[in-house]
């Protein structure tokens, strides 16, 4: 087996189109960001249980085409620690490998269909990745911050 060096990428609207083209036997796996000091190697071991897991699907539904062993010698700690990423969407299918990062996090997922699970990359897509709020009243002045993950008041300059 060769080692393939899987290259990220950002995931685009045109990246999605053409995934959705791809039919056949498709496995769509979906990593999240972790936070400093979730343990060093977390990141790479959660990406060799969700490649496990998709063998396991593999195998119940009698798939011997795709091969999903060259994905467990992937790492992508290093790109997560340096926070390029709040979460990876890595799509395998007989002669396509690619993988994108993601703006926004995700949960941690594999399915393994027909077609390529691209619905929560698609939801990123339309999401604003962060907004901020003005709250005005008589008492006094807050900011806010928003998220996808949700929302918090930020401090004011003095």
């Amino acid at each position: 087996m060769t080692q393939i060096a899987l290259q990220l990428k950002p995931v685009t609207m045109e990246s999605l189109k053409q995934l959705a083209k791809t039919s056949g036997a498709c496995v769509s796996l979906y990593l999240p960001a972790f936070q400093q000091g979730a343990g060093t190697g977390r990141s790479d071991v959660v990406l060799r249980s969700l490649v496990n897991r998709a063998e396991e699907q593999l195998k119940a539904r009698d798939v011997a085409n795709v091969d999903v062993e060259d994905l467990r010698a992937q790492s992508f700690e290093d790109w997560m620690q340096r926070g390029h990423s709040q979460g990876i969407a890595i799509f395998r299918a007989p002669g396509v490998l690619e993988g994108y990062w993601l703006p926004q996090n995700v949960q941690e997922s594999v399915h393994v269909s027909a077609a390529f699970h691209i619905i929560p990359a698609l939801a990123q897509m339309a999401a604003p990745p962060e907004f901020w709020v003005v709250a005005l009243t008589r008492k006094g002045v807050r900011l806010m911050h928003g998220s996808p993950d949700g929302i918090a008041q930020a401090k004011l300059p003095a």
